[in-house]
């Protein structure tokens, strides 16, 4: 969700004009995924890394994660307990976020 802190007010919208006055993105009139109303298929093309002390660490991190949880990673390292997670299959069994700022 959104911080309550970055809400001024909250706009209904009908149906049929959602995508006119309130796209999803730049890039993305409606996005099923980005509402939570599926889920995103995992990729098998995510990079796997290379054997070395950053994997090491993102590997010892992902121990951490628990499944039916919901994991804010942050920027560098982060990035790999992301892509170790995935070689060990776990990402459909948990949600990573990310949230640069104030709020992160």
């Amino acid at each position: 969700g959104v911080p309550g802190a970055m809400v001024d007010c909250v706009c209904v919208v009908d149906e049929e004009d959602r995508d006119y006055f309130h796209p999803m993105s730049f890039t993305s009139k409606y996005n099923p995924v980005l509402t939570g109303e599926v889920k995103s298929p995992c990729c098998d093309n995510i990079p796997k890394l290379s054997l070395n002390e950053r994997k090491v660490i993102a590997r010892r991190a992902s121990f951490a994660l628990k499944p039916g949880k919901v994991v804010n990673l942050g920027i560098g390292l982060p990035e790999g307990v992301a892509q170790v997670a995935g070689e060990e299959g776990s990402l459909p069994y948990i949600t990573l976020t990310t949230e640069p700022g104030g709020f992160g």
